[in-house]
């Protein structure tokens, strides 16, 4: 992810040391140098298995996040060291649990689009959230 995310970077200063100000963070100028940016790295075949395809048709039209391919999104977390997280979406709802990185316990709840209606415990303030959020299971218990 590192190597991505540091193409990205360089995606924007070689579009702002062109544009300055002038245009898009993540406008068509953005995207025609992260493409070419990222480009050799693709024709080098450094990245294994499926993950290249994944990548080649996120180059099509690369947006700001990694995350809004979720293929790419969960492809690219495979390869992280193994952790007690999950994905949200993994989980059954009505399901209590805890966001990686937050002591408060929610609910699952119902599928919107992207993201789940979920409820905080002991408030019940409503949030949604991503799908793709890395969660673990609170025990019953």
């Amino acid at each position: 992810m590192f190597l991505i995310t540091f193409v990205h970077e360089m995606a924007h200063l070689t579009t702002y040391n062109v544009y300055k100000h002038k245009v898009e963070p993540h406008g068509k100028q953005w995207k025609s140098a992260f493409r070419e940016l990222m480009d050799p790295f693709l024709k080098q075949e450094i990245f294994p298995g499926g993950l290249r395809e994944l990548l080649e048709n996120y180059m099509m039209n690369p947006s700001a996040t990694k995350c809004s391919d979720p293929e790419l999104f969960k492809a690219l977390k495979s390869f992280d060291e193994q952790n007690h997280f999950l994905f949200l979406e993994t989980l059954p709802e009505g399901c209590q649990f805890k966001i990686k990185g937050y002591a408060n316990v929610f609910v699952k709840g119902k599928k919107l689009r992207k993201t789940y209606l979920c409820s905080m415990q002991d408030s019940k303030r409503s949030f949604r959230v991503s799908a793709l959020a890395e969660v673990q299971q609170v025990s019953l218990f």
